[in-house]
């Protein structure tokens, strides 16, 4: 939730009061926004900004550095791969393929991601699900 601090920020300062000495990144409920800790801004290579396509945005402070706020896919995307889920991200991104043929290990790791997903589904009684996103790729996963 874009609000779920009332009238503090969700910025990298917030998520390094959480944790900084790993990544840490949120992603708002509509994928349109993904706030990170410092350690990832640094990590991603992102903390002193990027220039991006229209629409996407490194939010940047007066300080200079990135606060932390990553606009659409362009800005997180470094964030996605760093974190292994950029294969199955692109559904929902661009819908498009992965640009490489996942080998039978990065298959198994996304199948593992998605039976670890429904899992926690079932723990928490939830018995359906809508998938919103998709591409062949996450076509042939779910097979």
């Amino acid at each position: 939730d874009y609000d779920m601090l009332d009238d503090s920020p969700i910025d990298r300062y917030f998520l390094d009061s959480i944790l900084d000495d790993r990544p840490l990144a949120f992603v708002a409920f509509d994928h349109h926004t993904m706030w990170a800790n410092t350690i990832l801004l640094e990590e991603v290579r992102l903390l002193h900004g990027k220039a991006l396509g229209p629409g996407n945005e490194v939010v940047m402070g007066g300080d200079g550095l990135a606060t932390g706020e990553l606009r659409e896919v362009e800005a997180f995307g470094p964030v996605n791969v760093y974190a292994g889920t950029f294969r199955s991200s692109l559904g929902l991104s661009t819908g498009g393929e992965p640009p490489e043929p996942p080998t039978p290990e990065e298959r198994a790791l996304d199948r593992a991601s998605i039976k670890a997903a429904l899992a926690w589904c079932a723990r928490h009684g939830i018995t359906s699900i809508h998938n919103m996103d998709g591409n062949l790729y996450t076509l042939e996963l779910l097979d």
